[in-house]
Order: structure tokens, then sequence, then C-alpha cells
């Protein structure tokens, strides 16, 4: 059986995960964020996920392909475990109509639910490099 390593967080009142190899690093929730000197598109989970606005300061995962980066604002950090490749499901039908997002890739069976997303599919992933002006190697 494969494993894949995943990194938890909270989503108001779900847990979400994301595959850490999409993850670089985790940040504290600042207004203007920037990494390696460059400035960080963030893209708040919760207007994604249609969830009301957060009243505290969550977290940032920094999420990396190559050069390129965003980050992707939670309310809290889990932990990095490991999930058996048998453990996921694909999305129900139902599910599948309605959900906010085409980053949400399946379900992880564990002792409750949880969301897998693939960060590279959220909106602003790709589309916020180019808006902040980075260089044209840097912007899709």
């Amino acid at each position: 059986m494969k494993e894949i390593r995943l990194v938890f967080f909270r989503l108001g009142p779900f847990e979400a995960a994301l595959p850490a190899a999409q993850v670089e690093s985790v940040v504290a929730d600042e207004p203007a964020l920037a990494v390696a000197g460059k400035p960080l598109h963030v893209t708040d989970a919760r207007q994604v996920f249609r969830l009301p606005p957060r009243r505290t300061a969550g977290r940032v995962l920094v999420v990396r392909r190559g050069e390129r980066r965003f980050g992707l604002r939670v309310d809290a950090l889990g932990e990095l475990r490991p999930a058996d490749e048998t453990s996921f499901r694909p999305l129900p039908p139902l599910v599948e109509r309605l959900r906010p997002t085409p980053a949400l890739v399946a379900i992880l069976v564990a002792p409750e639910p949880v969301f897998v997303l693939d960060a590279w599919r959220l909106p602003g992933a790709l589309t916020g490099l180019g808006r902040l002006g980075l260089p044209a190697r840097d912007a899709p």
C-alpha cells in the first residue's frame, strides 16, 4: 500500500489537508507577507469555501511548485501525517455538483471525513502571481 504524507489544517468546522509535497513552509498570518524577498499572494481558504470571515489570525501555508509560490490562509495548522491511498474516496455525486472549488479533489476517510485539496487548483493560485508584478519567468 502506498502512503501519501498530508499537512492537515482546520477550516471553520472542517478538517482539510494538502499533500505535503505542495507545502514549503508555514508562516504567521501578517498583513504584508513576503517570502525570499518577494510579495506573497495569499488566498483565504475561508472565502473559497464561502465561510464567514475569521475573527482571529490564522496561519499561512506557503505552497510552492518550482519557483512559483502563493499562500493559503487557514484557521489553524494540524499535523503532518501519512494516509494510506486506500483511505481516499472520490467525491460523492452531490458533493461533486455542489463543491465550491475545483481544488476539492477527494475525501479522506479517517475517523472523521477530511477534505483533500490540490492547492494549485485554488482560485488565485496561479493567476494571482501575475497580478503581483513578479518577473515574467515567475508568472504563468
